[in-house]
């Protein structure tokens, strides 16, 4: 019998006369709230918890994140195939399907522009976390 069915018989016992019925149906609607409430405080010292432990890496690898996100998806590409996944040049340009120069170009392009888009941060040129 299904949640529902159950609920919906014990408040026809209940509305019959059943008191044990209508006993049941609060108690269960009582624990199902206190699971509730529960689980959201949980959620809430959880998230309060995470906030007050960010470090400061967390906040550096969320600006480099973003500013991948701002490249174009072919100098991204080259970007995260060679310095990410660790790929030499030739080996990207197969997988991209162009040539090494195009790759060496595009990542060159890359670098550039995320030192523009990161000179504003902490992570500028020059600039060590």
């Amino acid at each position: 019998m299904s949640e529902c069915q159950d609920e919906g018989s014990w408040i026809e016992q209940a509305r019959l006369g059943d008191p044990s019925a209508f006993e049941k149906l609060v108690r269960r609607s009582l624990h199902w709230l206190a699971r509730r409430e529960r689980r959201e405080r949980l959620h809430r010292s959880w998230t309060e918890e995470t906030a007050a432990n960010t470090t400061p890496l967390d906040a550096i690898l969320s600006e480099v994140q973003s500013a991948l996100l701002k490249l174009p998806a072919k100098q991204r590409a080259a970007i995260v195939l060679t310095v990410y996944d660790g790929l030499n040049h030739a080996e990207a340009a197969r997988m991209l399907g162009c040539s090494e120069a195009t790759v060496s170009w595009r990542v060159f392009m890359a670098r550039s522009r995320l030192k523009r888009l990161l000179q504003g941060s902490n992570l500028g040129p020059g600039k060590r976390p």
